[in-house]
């Protein structure tokens, strides 16, 4: 009986480390794509290229974090989504210059952890609505704040309150009918994770996205 245990947890170990191995190394492997990308980006002047690449390097990069947290956590297959969050809204902060403005970030919640199919989504969502906030909420260097909320609800879902307290989205905007690929995403990410999006305009913008917490295997 001895035996079968100790064996089991050679296993187990081996299974970890594996798994680990495996986050470093598409860690590593999106972190050549954004290098390319970097080099790209320093050979070309449109500027509507230039805000598309940078998108597409900030998604990128949302990736590679959450393959980066777990190789370094203790459990290689969830994080707390409130650390990761934390993580990628002050690279995108940085990323953006907004440091050198006066935004402010604010990020509340509790201990949610979910597992890489629903922090990938997740981790796009919140790069895609951070990245439209810095972007568009405050012209001409207006101050602000950008907050992230993140709750355990009943019945094991989890709610993701993205905001800002900015100009707003335009009344003619519709996000579930958006053109735009920021705004698109978010309504397909949602649908990916089966959640709902609910969307507030009072005092600038708030997102709300619900979903079920996928159960520990």
């Amino acid at each position: 009986m001895d035996e079968t245990v100790t064996q089991l947890k050679t296993a187990l170990a081996e299974k970890e480390m594996q798994l680990k191995e495996m986050h470093h190394q598409v860690k590593i492997n999106l972190q050549i794509i954004t290098s390319l990308l970097n080099l790209q980006l320093r050979r070309i002047s449109d500027a509507q290229a230039v805000d598309a690449l940078t998108q597409s390097n900030n998604r990128v990069y949302a990736i590679a974090l959450i393959h980066e947290k777990l190789y370094s956590a203790s459990n290689s297959t969830r994080l707390n989504l409130v650390d990761y969050a934390r993580d990628l809204a002050r690279y995108l902060f940085y990323a953006y210059q907004a440091h050198f403005r006066d935004q402010s970030l604010v990020i509340t919640g509790s201990d949610v952890a979910i597992d890489i199919n629903q922090l990938v989504p997740c981790g796009l969502i919140i790069n895609e609505l951070v990245t439209n906030a810095l972007t568009y909420a405050f012209p001409a260097q207006q101050s602000g704040q950008v907050s992230i909320q993140i709750n355990a609800l009943p019945d094991q879902r989890c709610q993701l309150i993205i905001g800002d307290n900015g100009v707003g989205l335009p009344p003619n905007v519709e996000v579930a009918e958006s053109s735009t690929l920021g705004l698109k995403l978010v309504t397909s990410l949602t649908q990916q994770l089966i959640g709902t999006l609910t969307v507030q305009r009072k005092h600038g913008t708030t997102f709300i996205i619900e979903f079920p917490i996928s159960p520990s295997v």
